[in-house]
């Protein structure tokens, strides 16, 4: 798995921070909002238990999007054949110099809603840093390639408890525009964010873990999971 993202978890703090001292909303739903955002905290907080550090930076910057008042796009996510309306978002995020000419990874968190619980019946996590490259599983091979040579991607059925990983595949995050600052970030901190879309594109092969073990898939059972979508929102944050 990507492993960029444990420099991400302790920005992400300073940047929910940052995002509750601003009152200023575009939501129409704040509550909701706040709601949708612990719901992720919490996703965040079981990830980190579980010592995936890489998920977990997910879902807090999926909460991080919520709070900076950045709204989730519907997409068309086709799991197994079968077309399903997801609500997506997507991070950017660099480090100011420290970076240099590192390529930025990209992150996206799609889940399908329930209508009975604020919990999301379904979620579905990539990362990368580029506009079309192959998906890998590094833990299977023991083999790290170049971060911005691959994608990763999961898929998490939250009902029936099970877990499935991308061995194979293709996958891109393309930055499409950037727009004006995120509706509620305070000008005060060392964080700025962009409110921006991308495109996103997603052609696995899934395989579920066998007992939810890092690494252990059962190759006797195979899933599609795929989007490809345009102007999916989302924030390109820089920290100084």
């Amino acid at each position: 798995m990507l492993h960029r993202p444990l420099r991400f978890v302790g920005a992400v703090a300073v940047a929910a921070m940052a995002a509750g001292c601003s009152t200023d909303s575009a939501s129409p739903d704040p509550d909701q909002d706040l709601e949708l955002a612990a719901t992720f905290d919490a996703m965040s907080g079981e990830a980190n238990g579980r010592g995936d550090s890489d998920e977990s930076s997910a879902f807090s910057g999926a909460a991080m999007a919520v709070r900076l008042g950045i709204r989730p796009t519907e997409i068309a996510v086709v799991v197994g054949g079968e077309s399903r309306r997801y609500r997506a978002f997507v991070h950017v995020v660099r480090h100011g110099q420290r970076d240099g000419a590192l390529p930025a990874l990209r992150t996206m968190v799609a889940y399908l809603p329930q209508l009975d619980s604020r919990r999301p019946a379904e979620v579905l996590y990539m990362a990368t840093a580029g506009d079309s490259v192959v998906v890998s599983l590094p833990s299977l091979t023991g083999v790290r390639p170049n971060i911005d040579a691959f994608a990763v991607a999961s898929w998490k059925d939250l009902v029936n408890r099970q877990y499935w990983v991308a061995t194979a595949g293709k996958a891109g995050i393309k930055l499409q525009s950037t727009g004006e600052a995120c509706p509620k970030l305070s000008p005060n901190g060392n964080v700025s964010c962009s409110v921006a879309e991308f495109g996103v594109l997603l052609d696995g092969e899934f395989h579920p873990l066998v007992r939810n073990e890092r690494g252990n898939v059962d190759r006797s059972r195979a899933m599609s999971i795929g989007t490809r979508s345009t102007g999916v929102n989302g924030a390109v944050l820089v920290f100084n």
